[in-house]
């Protein structure tokens, strides 16, 4: 079995196991070892960059799962696991490179559109360079990782409660109900909802009238 197949089968596992406890996400974190979280964290990450570039795993991913991402290619080079060093630095690269804020589409079409443009020129020069990556060496290091976990320790779930961030909303926004939809859903990527999450919300909030927005609104997230 080569290092990819071998991450890949824990990946398939851990799949496995999402599809049959779905939304039971303590169940899950009970279930998934250490080996699985790795494998399905780097999988995730290798699958998004390679088929949309680092753009496409920044939409997509938590800031949950980013930060694990990086703890995770941290203890490979504590291991001295030398192809990470170069992923590690990539993707913190990708991470600081602010994309410009929605709210300037309202205000500036032009300008956002420049900054966009910009911005998706960064993350292409990012993309380039992992394309450059030996992969198998990039493999053998993230397998080499996951089998020098030790699983005498049971993994710790992550925290499962979730406060709801809260939003302002300014004279501006409020009464518009697309920049109340907006606000929220960034706010919301802020702090660490999923895609599926974030379409949930617009699907719940497009789904009736403006009062109907502001409900919707209340329920994900506090209003002040």
């Amino acid at each position: 079995m080569s290092n990819e197949e071998f991450i890949q089968k824990l990946y398939t596992e851990a799949y496995d196991i999402y599809k049959q406890h779905n939304e039971d996400r303590d169940k899950i974190e009970q279930l998934l070892s250490k080996q699985h979280r790795i494998a399905v964290i780097f999988g995730t990450f290798n699958y998004q960059v390679g088929n949309g570039g680092f753009e496409q795993w920044l939409y997509n991913y938590s800031e949950q799962d980013k930060q694990e991402l990086q703890q995770i290619l941290k203890r490979g080079i504590d291991q001295d696991l030398k192809p990470l060093v170069k992923i590690l630095e990539l993707v913190e690269k990708a991470i600081s490179i602010k994309r410009p804020d929605d709210e300037l589409f309202d205000e500036d079409l032009t300008a956002f559109q420049s900054e966009i443009k910009i911005y998706e020129e960064k993350l292409n020069v990012l993309d380039g360079e992992y394309y450059e990556q030996d992969e198998e060496e990039l493999f053998k290091a993230v397998a080499d990782l996951i089998k020098r976990i030790d699983e005498s320790v049971t993994p710790k779930p992550r925290n499962p409660v979730r406060v709801k961030p809260t939003v302002t909303l300014s004279s501006g926004v409020d009464g518009n109900a697309m920049s109340i939809i907006a606000t929220v859903s960034r706010v919301l990527k802020t702090n660490g909802y999923t895609k599926q999450e974030l379409d949930q919300f617009k699907t719940e909030a497009l789904s009736g009238d403006y009062d109907n927005v502001i409900q919707t609104a209340m329920k994900w997230v506090d209003v002040v």
